[in-house]
């Protein structure tokens, strides 16, 4: 039953992107009960785009304050979403966007 629900609550995420008014933060791998979150990253992408996906560290890894570092986090990043063009848009154009910080 946890797949199913992990399955429906993911697919309801994708399909609220189509309204253009879901965010999504990557973040915090370790508080997901999926191990390989790459498919689900790249599903978010194609599904929202990478105008609706902003990053971040996470910090300060409350519960988990000693077992990641900053660069563990950016490693993520990189891990689920290849595409340098991608990943640089998600760090900078998509919140400064979410946030209405000047042009984007």
């Amino acid at each position: 039953m946890h797949r199913v629900t992990q399955w429906l609550g993911c697919r309801l995420l994708l399909e609220s992107g189509q309204a253009e008014r879901t965010w999504v933060k990557l973040s915090a791998p370790y508080r997901s009960p999926v191990f390989d979150l790459r498919p689900h990253v790249q599903a978010l992408l194609h599904h929202l785009g990478r105008d609706r996906l902003v990053w971040g560290s996470d910090w300060p890894w409350t519960r988990h304050e000693n077992k990641h570092t900053y660069r563990d986090t950016y490693g993520w990043l990189n891990d689920w979403v290849r595409d340098a063009d991608d990943r640089q848009h998600i760090l900078d154009a998509s919140p400064r966007a979410l946030f209405r910080l000047g042009d984007s």
